[in-house]
C-alpha cells in the first residue's frame, strides 16, 4: 500500500506525528512517541532521536507494524528499516522543514541516520490474533452517568495538574501520557476554563483531537474569568451570558464543536440555579454540550438544577477520609439518578502509603495550603503509613463496587 497524495502531505506537514509500534504480543500498541517526519519522494519516515537503542525503533524494527497518529488521523502501518542512499536525501528533507531547530544537527548525525524507518500504510488488522478483543480481565470497567445515556471509563484522568501556568514546560509529554491514557483504555478526561486559565484546555485539547470520536471531555465554568485575556478577577460568575462566553471560548481551545460534560465549577450564590439550568439547557439545545454536571453543589442546589435541567454527574471530593457526601448528597444522587464523579479518590495521595507525618512538598505544590497535609494534624490524627495502606485497600474494595460511580485522579 502506499499513501495517497493528500495523506502524505498532511502528515508531512504537521509537526505532532507519534509512532505506536506494536508490543510483543501483537495485540496491543506501545506508548505514542512523538517524532520528527519528512516525506522524499512519495514515502514518508522517521528517525530515532537517540539511534537503534530507542526502544520505539526496537520494536518497530521487530514488530514491522504499528500505526501512528498525525495531523488528526490514525493509521495502521508497517515498519522498514532503510539505509544506503536514500539517507542523504533525507537528510535535506530534515534540513529543509526542521531549518533553524537546535534538533537538527543530531537528526541528520551518524546516530539517528542508522535508525532510519520507512513508514507505509497497511490495512488494519483481520487475523484472529491481531483482532481479537482483549480479555475481560484487561478490558477497563464502564460506568453511566445518570439516566441520558453517558457512559465512561470508571477511570478517568484530571488534566488539571498538567499547565497550571499558562506556559507548559513538558506540554508534549503530557500530551504523549495523555494519549496513552487512552491506549489503556481511559475515555474520561477533565479539565477547566481556569486551569491556566486556558492553557490547560490548549494542551488537552492538542491531545485528543486526533482521538476526538474516542473519548468524552469534560470541562467546566463558573470563574470569574475574562473571556478574551484570561485574567482570574476573583470569585464566581454563573451569569447565562458568562456560561456561553465561557462555552466559546472553550470549545476553541479544545478544538471540538461539543463537549461532552460541562460542570458549574462552583456554585454561584448571586446567580439562581434556575437560570444557570437553563442557560445549560440552551447550550445542550443547540449542540453545544451533550451533558450537564455540577461541582461541590449542595443537595438543594443539586435538586433546582435538575428540575430544570437533568444533571447527569456530581464531581466532589470523596475518599475515605472525604467522607461527607455520604451524609446528604449521596443519598440525593441516588434518588435523582445522577452519576458522582469522586476528584481525588486517594486523598490527594495521602492514601497510597507514601506520605506520613515527615513528609515534605515543593514550594508549588497545592497540599502545602492543605491543613490536613500539616506534620502536626497527621501526628494528631494518627494517620501513618501502615494506617494509609489498610485503608486505601479496604476503599478500593468497597468503590469497585459501587454504582454510578466514576474515579478522576
Amino acid at each position: 500500500m502506499t499513501w495517497s497524495k493528500d495523506e502524505l502531505c498532511k502528515i508531512a506537514e504537521a509537526d505532532d506525528l507519534h509512532v505506536s509500534p506494536l508490543r510483543e504480543d501483537g495485540v496491543t500498541y506501545g506508548t505514542p512517541t512523538w517524532i520528527w517526519c519528512v516525506a522524499v519522494d512519495g514515502a514518508l519516515y522517521v528517525r530515532a532521536y537517540n539511534g537503534r537503542n530507542s526502544s520505539w525503533y526496537q520494536a518497530a524494527v521487530r514488530q514491522k507494524a504499528g500505526r501512528i497518529i498525525a495531523a488528526g488521523m490514525t493509521k495502521e502501518v508497517a515498519f522498514e528499516r532503510v539505509d544506503g542512499p536514500i539517507n542523504d536525501r533525507i537528510d535535506d528533507a530534515y534540513r529543509a522543514k526542521y531549518h533553524g531547530s537546535p534538533y537538527l544537527s543530531p537528526m541528520i548525525g551518524a546516530r539517528a541516520r542508522s535508525a532510519t524507518v520507512k513508514v507505509t500504510p497497511r490495512a488494519a488488522p483481520t487475523s484472529d490474533r491481531l483482532a481479537r478483543p482483549r480479555s475481560t480481565e484487561d478490558k477497563m470497567q464502564k460506568r453511566k452517568l445518570g439516566n441520558g445515556g453517558l457512559e465512561v471509563s470508571a477511570l478517568g484522568l484530571g488534566c488539571m495538574g498538567y499547565g497550571i501556568a499558562r506556559e507548559i514546560p513538558d506540554r508534549k509529554e503530557m500530551i504523549v501520557l495523555i494519549r496513552e491514557a487512552v491506549e489503556r483504555g481511559i475515555d474520561f478526561f477533565d479539565t477547566a476554563e481556569v486551569y491556566g486559565p486556558f492553557g490547560n484546555e490548549e494542551m488537552v485539547g492538542e491531545a485528543l483531537t486526533p482521538l476526538r470520536d474516542q473519548v468524552k471531555i469534560a470541562t467546566k465554568f463558573g470563574w470569574d474569568v475574562d473571556a478574551d485575556t484570561g485574567v482570574h478577577h476573583g470569585g464566581v460568575n454563573s451569569k447565562p451570558d458568562h456560561i456561553k462566553a465561557a462555552v466559546d471560548g472553550s470549545l476553541r481551545r479544545l478544538k471540538t464543536d461539543y463537549i461532552d460534560l460541562l460542570y458549574q465549577h462552583r456554585v454561584d450564590p448571586e446567580v439562581p440555579m434556575e437560570d444557570v439550568a437553563g442557560a445549560v439547557k440552551e447550550l445542550i439545545q443547540q449542540g453545544k454540550v451533550r451533558f450537564f454536571g455540577l461541582s461541590e453543589a449542595g443537595a438543594q442546589s443539586i435538586r433546582r438544577a435538575h428540575a430544570v435541567q437533568p444533571v447527569a454527574a456530581l464531581q466532589s471530593e470523596y475518599s475515605l477520609w472525604t467522607r461527607e457526601p455520604e451524609k446528604e448528597i449521596i443519598p440525593t444522587l441516588a434518588e435523582l439518578g445522577i452519576g458522582l464523579v469522586p476528584y481525588s479518590p486517594l486523598g490527594k495521595g495521602f492514601l497510597t502509603g507514601k506520605i506520613d507525618e515527615s513528609t515534605t512538598f515543593g514550594a508549588a505544590d497545592l497540599r502545602n495550603r492543605i491543613p490536613r497535609f500539616s506534620g502536626s494534624t497527621q501526628e494528631k490524627q494518627g494517620l501513618g503509613r501502615p494506617s494509609a495502606h489498610r485503608r486505601g485497600a479496604a476503599w478500593g474494595n468497597a468503590g469497585a463496587g459501587r454504582p454510578r460511580l466514576a474515579a478522576r485522579p
